[in-house]
């Protein structure tokens, strides 16, 4: 098992180089809560972590991470307001 900052190219990378048998995504796990869609479709993974809630203390920084599709209209609507 190995992990840190793996996206998926390369996660498959070090499994069909037989570096591995699995890849762990621990901080992308938990800061992305739609992981598995965003490793399937290639899409950019959330690196903004909140350390500090990881492992309890309540929801910030825990479970308020945006799924792929509500950070991507945030920034719709931010960069429409800009202009």
């Amino acid at each position: 098992l190995v992990n840190t900052n793996y996206n998926a190219e390369e996660g498959e990378k070090t499994l069909q180089a037989g570096l591995a048998d699995a890849i762990v995504f621990g901080r992308f796990y938990i800061a992305n809560p739609d992981l598995a869609e965003r490793l399937i479709q290639n899409q950019e993974l959330n690196t903004n972590f909140n350390m500090k809630g990881f492992y309890g203390g309540g929801a910030e920084g825990y479970t308020d991470y945006p799924t792929y599709e509500q950070q991507k209209m945030k920034e719709l609507l931010f960069n429409k307001v800009l202009h």
